[in-house]
């Protein structure tokens, strides 16, 4: 229903403005395995792209998009819903599963709905969620962070509006880096990991002076992440005993 979801939808949300069968219908997606994501993937983020901007279109009509006044409202819903949902399917499908990344390459290579700035506004909230709710979409996005940059930068027509947006994403990922939080050190890990990634993409957001602004960025970056040194990362699945008979691979983890 979702890749039919301006026939379905569509005219009921204009109509009555309910939104909610449309958020109820993400929510079951979410559900759906690994294969029905490979079989549709390319169509199926399209179309959760277009829903998440129609839903950010009917937030700019009303003129208060992101204040407080509108978070509670059937549009914000649709929005998280679509985001989450996005969120979901790149996860599964792209993040764990590295031997389907082709078919995120091809995603790329077509047109896709303008975005803008606003995906990296929502995967800029769920990332500060850390603080005080740090929910299973704001530690996917510690996987597919790389992706969401990489579709709003395909996505954009102007890319220089994400100029503006750039340096807040560096600002609270080294927030998140910085935290001293230890339940979060292994989502720091995954973050970690994908910086350089973050800075690859980074060179066609600041073409003129990339070099200059990856640095100011590894400058951050750095200062967020303190001292680091080798250790072990004991296995989230596995218990006490378990971590102390076998040796895990060693990763950077945070010392005092």
């Amino acid at each position: 229903m979702v890749l039919a979801w301006r026939g379905v939808f569509e005219v009921d949300i204009e109509t009555t403005g309910d939104v909610q069968s449309l958020v109820d219908t993400l929510g079951k997606i979410r559900k759906a395995g690994l294969s029905v994501f490979i079989k549709c993937f390319g169509s199926l983020v399209r179309k959760l792209l277009e829903i998440y901007c129609f839903a950010v279109d009917k937030y700019q009509r009303l003129g208060v998009y992101g204040t407080q006044v509108q978070l509670e409202t059937g549009y914000q819903k649709l929005l998280d819903a679509s985001f989450e949902c996005l969120v979901h399917v790149l996860d599964i499908t792209i993040a764990r599963q590295k031997q389907y990344v082709h078919l995120f390459d091809k995603l790329l290579s077509r047109v896709l709905p303008n975005t803008s700035e606003f995906l990296m506004h929502q995967m800029n909230r769920y990332i500060a969620g850390f603080e005080k709710d740090w929910n299973s979409t704001g530690r996917a996005i510690c996987r597919v962070c790389v992706l969401i940059l990489r579709i709003s930068i395909a996505s954009t027509t102007d890319i220089r509006i994400l100029v503006r947006s750039a340096p807040m994403f560096s600002k609270i990922i080294g927030r998140f880096l910085a935290s001293k939080d230890e339940t979060l050190v292994p989502y720091q890990l995954v973050m970690i990991e994908n910086l350089e990634l973050i800075l690859d993409s980074f060179k066609l957001i600041f073409p003129d002076n990339s070099g200059l602004e990856r640095v100011k960025l590894v400058t951050l970056w750095s200062k967020a992440i303190g001292l680091r040194g080798l250790g072990e990362l004991q296995h989230l699945t596995k218990n006490s005993l378990i971590n102390k008979k076998k040796r895990e691979k060693h990763q950077l983890v945070v010392i005092d």
